[in-house]
């Protein structure tokens, strides 16, 4: 009976995840309140602000590294399975939030305008890092003669989109806007809510 219980407890973790919509459909007069709550939604959560471009309508984060269950005061991650993965692997995430609706200058036009929050997960690497296993403190980097300057020490790889964290980021801009907070769902595809 417990082996039952554990084997459905570990499917329901890795097999279905509950998320909430990604964007967000508003009236063109709530643009700028709009840009206004995401960027603090964004500084909230920790992240730091890269481009903040309001003629173009979009707004993107500095990577933000977090070590999972060792970093508990960055809350990037959103499920136990994304904290596991950061303590054991460097990952960091960015954000970008993009304006959708309209031609040109978005803070001008009159059509309705879309909120889409996307979250990415990169991995980051360093190569020629050889940690031995007698100890931590003799680790050494080695280094590439044919490098030279402008050699990249570290690289990331992206892991795909944190749909988690942009449901998440999506709901505070509803509630921090006054609209009705929107409903978790089982995640199949890419989903949107339309509010006033």
């Amino acid at each position: 009976m417990p082996r039952t219980a554990l084997f459905l407890l570990v499917l329901a973790m890795a097999g279905c995840r509950i998320s909430g919509p990604t964007s967000t459909t508003l009236e063109p007069d709530r643009y700028a309140e709009a840009f206004a709550v995401v960027k603090d939604a964004l500084r909230e959560r920790g992240f730091e602000l890269e481009r903040v471009d309001a003629r173009a309508g979009i707004i993107t984060t500095r990577p933000q590294t977090s070590s999972g269950f060792f970093t508990p005061w960055v809350a990037s991650e959103r499920r136990p399975r994304d904290e596991m993965a950061s303590s054991l692997h460097r990952q960091r995430r960015v954000v970008e939030v993009r304006f959708l609706g309209g031609e040109g200058d978005r803070r001008t036009s009159q059509e309705p305008v879309t909120v889409d929050v996307s979250a990415r997960v990169e991995r980051v690497y360093q190569p020629g890092v050889r940690t031995p296993t007698a100890s931590v403190r003799l680790r050494h980097v080695s280094t590439d003669p044919t490098g030279g300057a402008g050699s990249e020490d570290i690289f990331a790889v992206d892991q795909g989109a944190d749909r988690a964290l942009a449901a998440e980021l999506n709901r505070r801009i509803a509630v921090a806007m006054g609209l009705p907070e929107p409903r978790a769902r089982r995640a199949a595809g890419r989903s949107a809510t339309t509010m006033p």
